[in-house]
């Protein structure tokens, strides 16, 4: 089991830099987003927060611009950290950042929820106590799961990102449903009935816990740092899982 570690990081590690030929994808703002409530204070989903032909874009951009490693870095797991086998970019572009956290809808969604004192901010922290969320850490990061691959149990911390904005919730925006693979990366049939790859949240005090299947345009919500629910992410059975990662940070 992974523990937590209660002291914000910097989100400083060394980073690729960003190609002059990239061209980050526009995201419209849908009519209708809403935030949906999973976890009470923890964990929240909105619905089509990317259009299936923006998800592809994402995903294009992954494979043919960016580039995934040709063979992942896996994470033998030390004591209190979480193994992970799965491939992963890492970008910094604070500018596409806030180009995504506006043309999409989120700010005004999150900020309008903030502001009501709904849902989101209905557990205070040391990091979000007399503070607004402002936007998208810069760190942007691109997730690919194969089949086999996955990402054991775990916290997420809270980070302190390059403008010094503190981060409260993981949000992980899902490019495709489960069991496919949009761009035949794996040169095989690959839908499947059992497609594994699901999110898994454990509840304290329950028994049952919560399974989120991969959905493309989906957006999961979830507070992270000291306030964190283990979780996990289930091993992919078939297809390609692609993942769009950032956190909503705080000033």
């Amino acid at each position: 089991m992974a523990k937590r570690k209660p002291q914000p990081k910097k989100d400083n590690q060394r980073l690729p830099s960003i190609p002059s030929t990239v061209e980050w994808p526009r995201v419209q703002t849908k009519k209708g987003l809403t935030l949906t409530e999973l976890v009470t204070d923890h964990v929240y989903t909105i619905s089509n927060l990317f259009s299936s032909s923006e998800c592809l874009q994402w995903i294009a951009l992954a494979e043919h611009q960016l580039g995934f490693p040709s063979v992942p870095r896996q994470i033998v797991p030390k004591r209190g950290e979480a193994f992970r086998n799965n491939a992963r970019i890492s970008i910094l572009d604070p500018n596409a950042a806030d180009q995504l956290w506006h043309s999409s809808g989120l700010a005004q969604l999150i900020q309008s929820e903030w502001s009501r004192g709904k849902s989101l901010a209905r557990l205070p922290s040391a990091v979000t106590r007399g503070k607004q969320p402002v936007g998208l850490n810069g760190q942007l990061r691109l997730y690919r799961y194969d089949p086999g691959q996955r990402f054991g149990k775990h916290y997420d911390d809270t980070v302190i990102d390059t403008l010094g904005r503190q981060s409260e919730f993981t949000l992980l925006i899902y490019l495709n449903d489960a069991g496919t693979d949009p761009l035949n990366v794996l040169g095989k049939k690959s839908h499947t009935s059992s497609a594994g790859g699901e999110t898994v949240f454990h509840i304290p005090q329950t028994s049952q816990p919560l399974s989120i299947t991969p959905r493309g345009g989906l957006a999961l919500l979830h507070r992270h740092g000291a306030n964190c629910l283990l979780h996990e992410a289930n091993p992919v059975h078939g297809g390609v899982k692609y993942i769009l990662r950032s956190d909503i940070v705080f000033s």
